[in-house]
């Protein structure tokens, strides 16, 4: 299963979070698997892609930086997996309008 990881700095924190990671890295537990990450432009907060068979490995995790930083942990899908789903709760021409509707908007 994959996560969605926000992670909000607490204030003030932001330079002890980065230290800390240059020190020891992400210690992570050995079946919690980084996937990829992005920062806001201010550097304040990260969004971490992981993903692990076991999310109680999470709290491990979080126990080593919950003092520098505030969490948010969200099971994602993959767009495939996703549309497959949808196709299966919705009806048909519901799919085909929301595709439509993805298709003609600014991502063209």
């Amino acid at each position: 299963m994959k996560y969605m990881v926000i992670e909000i700095f607490r204030t003030g924190s932001k330079e002890k979070v980065y230290a800390r990671y240059e020190a020891k890295g992400r210690m992570l537990p050995d079946e919690l698997k980084y996937v990829d990450s992005w920062l806001t432009e201010d550097g304040t907060r990260c969004f971490q892609l992981m993903a692990t068979d076991d999310s109680e490995l999470f709290n491990l995790w979080i126990e080593k930086w919950s003092d520098l930083v505030e969490f948010e942990i969200i099971p994602v899908l993959d767009s495939p997996t996703k549309e497959s789903n949808m196709r299966l709760w919705q009806t048909p021409t519901a799919v085909t309008d929301t595709c439509h509707h993805h298709n003609s908007g600014h991502l063209q």
